[in-house]
């Protein structure tokens, strides 16, 4: 039985020339800076800016380019880095599936840049920026009047009689999503979505809910 892979996995991968490593970091952090503009780009308008996200698309996009240069053809070294990279533990989710996609898009073309596939990168990058102007059109298109509305309330009080009483006039639909305790389970919190009916304001609708005396609080965003 031959070994010959055995041998050829722990073998040193072929050195790069510096100006080759030099030009696929360089191209690296240009498609990094390219998706972050994407991301903000197709933001939806009602959520607030993460300049930090945006500066971690571009570094992680680098650091990509880096690892798949360390790693090159050597599959021993690459058994051994993702040994290391599992023990790390990502504590900040990613509450929209945009952002996800993008770090997505941003692993896979610092791996075309690390490996020296430009035109992969390139086309992905020109693939991407296509399929990500559904975001952007989808932003500027008149939103339906879907909202997200958290109510709180103290627990053994009926969120249905804040939602009845003067509210139910103002919605067209009321969807329960979900329930959660707060604060040492002294509130629930309850979300629901909710469409407003033609005329009726985000506003108002605080308004109404806010006169109720059983609310502790109240959340309402655009979905």
């Amino acid at each position: 039985m031959s070994m010959e892979w055995l041998k050829t996995a722990f073998t040193e991968p072929t050195g790069l020339q510096l100006s080759d490593i030099v030009v696929r970091l360089s191209s690296s952090f240009v498609f990094g800076l390219a998706i972050a503009g994407l991301h903000v780009w197709t933001r939806p308008p009602q959520r607030p800016e993460s300049p930090r996200l945006g500066s971690s698309l571009v570094m992680l996009c680098v650091l990509i380019a880096v690892v798949s240069q360390v790693v090159g053809n050597n599959a021993a070294r690459a058994f051994s880095l993702v040994g290391a990279v599992s023990v790390i533990r990502f504590r900040t989710p990613l509450e929209d599936t945009r952002d996800t996609a993008f770090v997505l898009f941003s692993v896979i073309l610092g791996m075309a840049a690390g490996v020296g596939y430009f035109e992969v990168g390139i086309a992905g990058l020109a693939a991407g920026g296509l399929t990500s102007l559904g975001f952007r059109l989808r932003n500027i298109t008149p939103s339906a009047g879907v909202w997200c509305l958290d109510i709180r309330v103290a627990v053994g009080k009926p969120v249905e009689r804040i939602l009845e009483n003067g509210v139910a006039s103002l919605m067209e639909r009321c969807d329960f999503v979900s329930g959660s305790t707060l604060k040492k389970e002294t509130l629930m919190e309850y979300r629901y979505k909710v469409v407003l009916k033609s005329g009726v304001t985000p506003l108002r609708l605080l308004a109404e809910l806010g006169k109720h005396e059983d609310c502790q609080g109240v959340d309402i965003k655009q979905v």
